[in-house]
C-alpha cells in the first residue's frame, strides 16, 4: 500500500504543478470535485485490496468497479473544466 499512497501522491503533486506552469485560474469547487475524485480512488483501492484480504473477489472486483468509475469520471469532468479555464491575467 505504500508504494501506491507514494505513485497517486507523485501524480498529484504532477498535477499541481502543471496548473501551476499552465497559469490556469481554478476555483474553489474544481478544487473540490478533484478532492472527492482522488478520495474515490483512495476507496477503490482500498476496497480492493481489503475484500481480496478476505477471499471475496466478487466484491473487491465489484467496489473496484463502483469506486473508480465515480473516481475516473468526476476526473475527467474537473480536468475538462480546468482545461476550458482561462489564464490568470
Amino acid at each position: 500500500m505504500y508504494f501506491i499512497g507514494l505513485a497517486v501522491g507523485a501524480v498529484f503533486a504532477l498535477s499541481i504543478y502543471w496548473l501551476i506552469k499552465q497559469n490556469k485560474k481554478i476555483t474553489w469547487w474544481q478544487w473540490l470535485i478533484a478532492l472527492i475524485a482522488t478520495i474515490a480512488l483512495f476507496a477503490a483501492v482500498q476496497h480492493f485490496y481489503g475484500s481480496l484480504a478476505e477471499n471475496d473477489t466478487k466484491a473487491a472486483w465489484v467496489g473496484m468497479g463502483i469506486f473508480g468509475i465515480i473516481a475516473v469520471i468526476l476526473g475527467v469532468v474537473d480536468w475538462r473544466l480546468i482545461a476550458g479555464n482561462k489564464e490568470k491575467v
